[in-house]
């Protein structure tokens, strides 16, 4: 299914900075209107809604808090109002776990009691199902047959990760759920993707406490944001990218992952490679040795 997007509406979640933005910004150049919802905005976000804030193409911001069902349905609805049609949704919004992580601090500040849930996997997973299922319900609606969700997993979702088993554990599901609905492209022709980047250079990743664990002196580097996001919109224009596509990101090259025996992700190549995951396991055992038994 190629799609020419020119003219076309997106929303896409959590692209108030990082890679979501960069792929706003990209739709946006090549002429699709785009809701961008997120909690907030980085100031590189507040200046692309004011560049495209009249004419055509066009942003608009809906703050959205993704983890509230009722704020995303205001999204999306906020989207028909503004440009009549929606044709791609991207369900971005992500939390990267900080050092030390929700589930080896215990008890935690965030998952409590009260919340009894996690918020990594709300944000992470249950948002984007629950933006998924809204995007099929407008798209089936709509009538068109031209419907494209992009979710966003990692390279992590591949890899056994005891420092970050919240994180890894929602983008493998998120894998899983993209291919789970792969089919959805021959029954109504919606298509439903996802991209695997390796270690991109974002806020997230800083606001993390990990940066550390990339080092470029010993030949590690970061994939931009933006090379993340051109694959992205090749992932969302061009035919080759059937429905149930999980194709992973490293620096200046990509492959499919495969769902039954795949290699997994090659630690050495450029924009997956870390040098320094010993700092990740220690972080964690010192994490438990404060949080566990008290």
């Amino acid at each position: 299914m190629t799609l020419d997007i020119e003219g076309k509406t997106a929303l896409v979640t959590g692209a108030g900075s990082g890679i979501c933005l960069a792929f706003a910004q990209q739709l946006l150049q090549r002429g699709c209107n785009v809701v961008i919802t997120d909690l907030a905005l980085r100031p590189e976000a507040e200046e692309t809604i004011k560049k495209y804030s009249n004419g055509k193409p066009k942003a608009t911001f809906v703050k959205t808090d993704v983890t509230d069902w009722t704020q995303l349905q205001a999204a999306f609805d906020a989207a028909i109002d503004e440009f009549g049609s929606l044709d791609i949704v991207c369900p971005g919004a992500g939390i990267f776990e900080p050092v030390p992580t929700s589930f080896w601090t215990y008890p935690s500040p965030i998952d409590t009691l009260e919340a009894s849930s996690y918020k990594t996997l709300d944000v992470n997973l249950q948002s984007p199902i629950r933006c998924t299922q809204l995007a099929i319900d407008f798209f089936v609606r709509q009538g068109h047959k031209h419907g494209v969700v992009l979710h966003i997993s990692s390279t992590a979702a591949q890899l056994p990760a005891p420092p970050i088993p919240l994180y890894a554990t929602s983008k493998a599901a998120i894998s899983h759920f993209v291919r789970s609905l792969g089919a959805l492209q021959q029954i109504l022709g919606i298509k439903v993707v996802a991209v695997a980047p390796g270690t991109t250079e974002t806020p997230l990743w800083d606001d993390s406490g990990r940066r550390g664990y990339v080092d470029e002196g010993k030949g590690d580097v970061y994939i931009t944001a933006a090379e993340v996001a051109g694959c992205m919109v090749k992932m969302v224009t061009e035919d080759e990218h059937e429905g149930g596509t999980v194709l992973e990101i490293a620096k200046a090259q990509t492959r499919r992952i495969e769902a039954v025996n795949d290699p997994g992700p090659d630690m050495t190549v450029k924009g997956i490679s870390m040098s320094n995951l010993d700092m990740a396991a220690g972080q964690m055992m010192e994490s438990i040795g404060k949080s566990f038994g008290k």
